[in-house]
């Protein structure tokens, strides 16, 4: 009869029972960084019973192992949980567009199956100083790892385009609050009431008068405006003024 294939599902009670018939203890995994010298091995290199039975021939009575089970809300939803944002917050920090959002979603429903299971095994013995490791990951995970790597950077390219956009928003936003606030500053100071207003709080009622704030205008943003064109035209008035007297 054949031997049942071992695969990384069932690794873990392969080397359960593989330990018990040979009197092997089993522990927590030994880092490389435990012995001065490690040799790292896979399935690529030889079988799990090909690396029991070198541990075995080499008189080896511990084996470490690490046994890493799939789960989706350390593995994949840290990439695909979209960030909770408060109402107050700004349109900036909404989650990101409809191509991404269907991409996390897919990549979610794929790993959903997954949870629980096996991903990888990583087994290991020292002898004369040497560490030898053998590590198995299964090819899902492996898959599911790059997908969400490149989800990853599809969120990175979006956000990147998204801080773009935005940056250019706040240039253009920027530039039309410096124009506005010239045609403003321009207009208070071609008013005769305005230049021969006694005061700056005098002046400032009238740019007020003559400047309501709108009633679809954010009322930050209107205040700024009028602020600096405010002051650009008290200090165009007083420069005048200046002016006037050094040509009498």
């Amino acid at each position: 009869m054949d031997e049942p294939t071992v695969t990384v599902d069932n690794l873990p009670d392969f080397i359960k029972q593989w330990a018990a018939d040979h009197d092997v203890f089993l522990l927590p995994a030994l880092s490389a960084s435990d012995s001065q010298y490690a040799v790292q091995l896979g399935p690529q290199d030889m079988g799990i019973e090909g690396f029991c039975h070198l541990a075995s021939t080499l008189g080896a009575r511990v084996l470490y192992q690490d046994i890493d089970c799939f789960d989706v809300g350390e593995h994949v939803d840290c990439y695909t949980v979209p960030d909770v944002h408060t109402d107050s917050e700004k349109e900036e920090d909404k989650p990101l567009d409809d191509a991404v959002q269907q991409a996390l979603t897919a990549i979610r429903t794929k790993a959903r199956p997954y949870d629980g299971k096996t991903a990888r095994v990583e087994v290991s013995f020292v002898h004369g100083a040497v560490a030898h490791i053998w590590e198995a990951v299964a090819p899902w995970y492996t898959a599911l790892v790059a997908e969400c790597d490149d989800v990853h950077v599809l969120q990175r390219s979006a956000q990147q385009e998204q801080y773009a956009d935005r940056h250019q928003a706040r240039v253009a936003e920027r530039q039309a609050d410096e124009e506005q606030q010239a045609t403003m500053a321009a207009h208070l100071a071609e008013r005769p009431d305005f230049r021969s207003a006694k005061n700056a709080g005098a002046r400032r009622e009238i740019a007020e008068h003559v400047f309501p704030k709108p009633q679809d205008s954010e009322d930050y943003r209107h205040s700024f405006r009028l602020n600096r064109a405010l002051a650009t035209a008290h200090a165009a008035v007083q420069a005048a003024a200046r002016g006037g007297l050094r040509g009498i």
